[in-house]
């Protein structure tokens, strides 16, 4: 199976998106609030202490999720070459993402 380098670009693309609306400033804030209304209805916390509990998962690096996700989009199960093919550093990306240095258009 041929991978571009189109599709390393897309996928970086598509994470940066993710990262820059969902994990920081205004949007992390607001998927935390939407992730703390399901969190009371589902397990009865009070809002408080679930807000508490999921800042500081929130607040951890999203490399390994990013990970997770390269792997899913690369097909690497299926296809082990596409690893060494389009190596990805999650936690670089990451950083530059949130540093300000990596900015896609």
């Amino acid at each position: 199976m041929e991978f571009s380098t189109n599709s390393l670009c897309g996928f970086e693309g598509g994470l940066h998106n993710y990262l820059t609306q969902h994990c920081m400033g205004k949007g992390r804030m607001a998927r935390l609030e939407n992730i703390v209304s399901q969190a009371v209805v589902e397990t009865g916390l009070p809002v408080n202490v679930a807000r508490k509990q999921l800042k500081k998962e929130l607040a951890k690096p999203q490399a390994p999720a990013l990970m997770k996700f390269h792997k899913k989009f690369m097909l690497s199960e299926l296809y082990p070459e596409n690893a060494k093919r389009f190596p990805f550093d999650a936690a670089k990306f990451e950083r530059d993402v949130r540093s300000g240095k990596l900015r896609l258009a």
